[in-house]
């Protein structure tokens, strides 16, 4: 590629999401084509692996610059190739940098460059922070093994966790699906007691439905049955009303009947009495009669 196709390249891929690694091997890129990396960085989110061996990188300094700034803040990239770049201990501080920022990057290939003692003592420290690196190479660069071997006692470090993150995250990811088919199970029986729950409410409102009008139909018959009392109540009370008026009749016509025969038997008495009289008078009157006439006709004749 010439530089001014690897730039329009590079800036093609910025919005690309297709493309998983990238390969510019010995293209001599300089520094706008190291700018030009790190706005690739910042913005592309689908290349995982990226090779930029042999292309003298570090001998730009702003350029690399720009290029680490773009690493600090790619979540994506996960494997980088930086062998034969030319990089001295100012650029291995510059990654060390970015390495503090970044969370994605697993794999990096410093090899052949010119790290020396400050770049190595630069990444071993970034190492502290960053807990995804898990591989770095370094050799080829005047590293001292000491600094060496607290590089890789720090990437075993990083290794174990990142085994043991694994585990955890196939753990959690067993324990999700677990959960998630309690979930459904849980959700299953709810949606299935919800069901039984409306079958059970409209059963009960058809019961209430039911027992309403049966309880209407029967409200009819208790006020029917309670006008039919109530008529009969005023039947009885007026029964009552004209049974006292005729023994109130029957007592006064028994009064009445009373009074008739007393004076009856009154009446009789003196009428008895009137014929007594009568009698004792044509009683009277016959013996005056006979006294007077009866006898001195007897006494003629004889």
């Amino acid at each position: 590629f010439s530089f001014i196709g690897v730039r329009h390249l590079l800036n093609g891929l910025c919005s690309n999401t297709v493309v998983k690694s990238l390969d510019l091997k010995g293209n001599n890129l300089r520094a706008l084509g190291a700018e030009a990396l790190g706005k690739l960085l910042r913005q592309n989110k689908s290349i995982r692996s990226l090779t930029l061996e042999w292309n003298s990188l570090g001998i730009w300094e702003e350029g690399f610059s720009l290029f680490c700034q773009g690493l600090g803040g790619n979540r994506f990239l996960q494997w980088l190739d930086l062998r034969n770049n030319q990089i001295n201990h100012q650029g291995a501080g510059e990654l060390a940098m970015a390495l503090k920022c970044n969370s994605s990057l697993q794999e990096l290939d410093l090899r052949w460059n010119n790290i020396g003692l400050l770049g190595g003592r630069a990444l071993l420290s970034c190492l502290h922070s960053n807990k995804t690196l898990r591989r770095l190479e370094l050799a080829g660069n005047n590293v001292p093994s000491d600094i060496l071997k607290a590089v890789e006692q720090a990437l075993d470090h990083n290794q174990d966790r990142q085994t043991i993150l694994a585990e955890n995250h196939s753990r959690t990811r067993v324990l999700s699906k677990e959960v998630f088919s309690l979930k459904e199970e849980k959700a299953k029986q709810f949606l299935d007691l919800m069901d039984t729950i409306d079958k059970q409410r409209e059963e009960i409102t058809r019961s209430s439905r039911t027992s309403a009008a049966r309880v209407g139909q029967l409200q009819e018959a208790l006020n029917e049955r309670q006008s039919v009392m109530n008529s009969l109540k005023a039947k009885l009370q007026m029964t009552e009303a004209a049974l006292a008026l005729s023994e109130q009749k029957v007592h006064n016509l028994g009064e009445l009947l009373s009074a008739t025969k007393q004076e009856q038997a009154s009446m009789t008495e003196c009428q008895l009495k009137e014929l007594r009289q009568q009698n004792r008078k044509l009683l009277i009157g016959k013996q005056s009669f006979s006294r007077t006439y009866l006898l001195p006709m007897r006494k003629t004749c004889f």
